[in-house]
């Protein structure tokens, strides 16, 4: 392996550079107008000492100002993104009744609303004052009386408009981040009477003919596939329209560790090109002519059912990627699967930089890089003469090899690694290629007689074998263990893998000491943090909708007091506490009372480090009143605050209400403290409250 055998690789990391200096080094870069000539200047001496007599003697120099003009492309590029909406967005409105028109991108069913991804075509304060705008929002659609809004449909609405709030709960996943950087920053919630389908208006233009073409596949689908389960099944692993899925069949493929076969990415883009293939193959097309012809329809099929999955960055990578393979095979050059990855993801980045922080577009480039490092060695460890059992090795090799290379990442964002990944892989990928191939064919022979019916029979026993084999896994013993890791021991992980893959491949001494010292470095920081974390001493007040949870952490010891819907406060605290790996989790109620040990209590009075909490919980009467001297008070379920009776009795610290307080209440106890000259704290306004002593 020689490092300038891949260019693009080299590429890649500096513009990648550049992307995450702009990103976390906002202080010291200048802004996109200081930075502009700074790139030019860059790229221009890198041409010109390419071109200088002595360019081989020139030879560092013109890496070096190469580097530097692809480290301030990357800065540039996402400056660009970043540097606040555009001209004619309709973020620039700052409206807080949103009147206009949408299209629908995307539309997901849920308990009470329908949440719709749209694409904003009009906007303005009042149903008379239409500005024609650009931009993305997320509506909360409420059902009553209306058929839930498919893709490429315009909807008229009216409703409230407002910034979609961040997840401030320690370590909770913060669903508004992610959706920014997909341009999402607002949130509309309609009533049943404030939208309205346009059923009378279409969209025009290529987008008219994107979700004509994909209502027709999903209408073939629908025809096919009676079931509704097995048609959301069917429409995700085929087109990559997730839109109907519901909880179940989510849990099923998440657990079993097969939730990568239900996004379009390099096994669906290869099953059409080597249909493709296969069908141009037996078509007589001689000479150069011939396979320009081949190459361009492959090409065009490529990229046309790329674009009919919603162009995703998963299928977009396979789609660049197989585009490459395709035109170096026209042009007779050899491909490099390092050059062609790192090429593909480069071009990807330089459309839309923000695609370096989406989790699909790291697991996937990360799961192709390892299958093509890790899964040759793994694959050589046995040897198998007969043909099934070589395949299944192959298969549970090149699983190995991909859960490798992203179980550290998988771990670090979704805090849980599939322990049989493997098995899967020898159902899902089979099945789910079986899948895929039977619906295209659906799809492009349903309207000859006799075939439609017969696909659809094949299709829906293919899905159902699928589904009930990946149930029937979810009876196994330990089927996902989860666990935490740190942005430092993430990264830990991979500098390990790269070492041992490169010991592999170059068994040299300075790689084993590389490994060991590595590994001594890892255990030791581990060590040092757990230590640390041992010796902390905080109070968490979680932000969660009409709940109340506080906890209390001395060391890795835990007093929970919590009142509320309890999956979602499992949902909102599961992450903190796989992160504090407590030893102990105790709940208490306020009738309890505690001499002794880490938290005193007498009821509602809490005595931690020193300090008195006191809970002032509304369902316990008007005739309760807070002790005197009392550091916090914890407000829940909206208590009642006499006018009368408080002097002396206010708290020397700080004053929270938490999610269980009415909205009404929690404005009247701020302007109440406010005039009391108490510090008020609101989580449900302001995020969690967190105290480390």
């Amino acid at each position: 392996m020689n490092w300038r055998e891949f260019p693009f690789l080299t590429i890649l990391l500096v513009f990648s550079l550049g992307i995450l200096a702009s990103e976390y080094g906002s202080a010291w870069i200048p802004p996109s107008g200081g930075v502009l000539p700074i790139l030019a200047g860059a790229a221009g001496l890198a041409v010109w000492t390419g071109f200088q007599k002595l360019a081989y003697r020139l030879a560092f120099l013109f890496s070096v100002w190469c580097w530097a003009a692809f480290f301030l492309l990357g800065v540039w590029r996402r400056q660009s993104i970043a540097e606040g909406p555009p001209s004619g967005h309709f973020e620039r409105l700052h409206l807080e009744q949103f009147y206009g028109k949408v299209l629908v991108e995307e539309a997901k069913t849920g308990k009470n609303s329908w949440r719709v991804f749209a694409q904003v075509l009009t906007a303005g304060p009042n149903p008379d004052t239409q500005y024609a705008v650009r931009g993305s929002v997320l509506l909360y659609l409420k059902p009553e009386g209306h058929k839930i809004p498919s893709a490429g449909e315009l909807l008229a609405v009216a409703g409230r408009l407002s910034r979609i709030p961040d997840n401030s709960n320690p370590e909770a996943f913060n669903y508004a981040a992610y959706l920014r950087r997909q341009g999402i920053h607002f949130q509309a919630f309609v009533p049943a009477a404030g939208w309205m389908a346009l059923r009378e208006e279409r969209v025009r233009g290529w987008k008219a003919v994107l979700f004509s073409g994909r209502a027709y596949c999903l209408k073939q689908l629908r025809n096919a596939l009676p079931d509704p389960q097995r048609y959301a099944i069917g429409a995700a692993l085929i087109l990559g329209n997730r839109e109907r899925l519901d909880r179940e069949v989510l849990n099923a493929f998440s657990k079993t560790g097969a939730m990568h076969i239900l996004s379009v990415s390099g096994l669906h883009v290869g099953m059409v090109a080597w249909c493709l293939s296969w069908i141009l193959g037996k078509v007589p097309l001689p000479g150069r002519w011939g396979m320009a012809v081949r190459s361009g329809t492959q090409l065009g099929g490529i990229w046309g059912y790329a674009i009919l999955c919603g162009a995703g960055a998963s299928v977009l990578r396979a789609a660049v990627m197989f585009s490459w393979l395709l035109m170096g095979k026209t042009i007779n050059r050899p491909g490099n699967i390092w050059n062609t990855l790192s090429g593909s993801a480069f071009m990807l980045l330089l459309y839309n930089p923000q695609w370096l922080f989406d989790i699909g577009f790291q697991l996937s480039y990360l799961a192709v890089a390892g299958i093509v490092l890790l899964e040759p060695p793994v694959y050589r460890l046995l040897h198998f003469k007969t043909l099934a059992a070589d395949y299944f090795w192959k298969m549970t090799a090149v699983g190995i090899a991909a859960q490798l290379a992203t179980g550290p990442l998988s771990v670090f964002y979704f805090h849980q690694f599939p322990t049989w990944f493997w098995l899967s892989g020898w159902v899902a990928v089979p099945l789910g290629a079986a899948v895929q191939g039977l619906g295209l064919a659906l799809v492009v022979l349903g309207g000859v007689p006799g075939m439609a019916w017969s696909l659809g029979w094949l299709l829906d026993w293919s899905i159902r074998i699928l589904f009930a084999a990946l149930e029937q896994m979810l009876f196994c013993r330990w089927l996902a263990s989860r666990g935490w890791l740190e942005p430092w021991e993430a990264l830990w992980w991979y500098l390990l893998l790269g070492a041992a893959a490169i010991a592999f491949f170059r068994p040299q001494k300075i790689w084993i000491w590389i490994l060991a010292c590595l590994i001594a470095t890892g255990a030791g920081a581990r060590f040092f943090f757990r230590l640390d974390q041992a010796e902390t001493r905080e109070v968490i007040c979680f932000a969660v909708g009409k709940s109340s949870v506080t906890e209390f952490w001395n060391g890795r010891d835990a007093v929970v007091f919590q009142a509320g819907d309890t999956a979602q406060i499992l949902s909102q605290t599961r992450a903190f506490h796989l992160k504090k790996k407590p030893d102990r989790i105790s709940q208490r109620t306020f009738q309890e009372k505690a001499a002794s040990g880490n938290l005193p209590q007498s009821g509602p009075l809490v005595v931690f480090n020193g300090k008195r909490f006191f809970f002032w919980d509304g369902e316990g009467g008007k005739d309760i009143l807070p002790p005197e001297g009392a550091d916090y008070w914890i407000l829940r379920n909206s208590p009642f605050l006499p006018k009368k009776g408080l002097e002396g009795r206010m708290p020397a610290q700080l004053v929270i209400a938490d999610g269980s307080n009415d909205p009404g209440k929690r404005k009247y106890y701020a302007r109440f403290f406010k005039d009391n000259k108490v510090v008020f704290w609101s989580t449900p306004d302001q995020g969690a409250w967190k105290k480390n002593f």
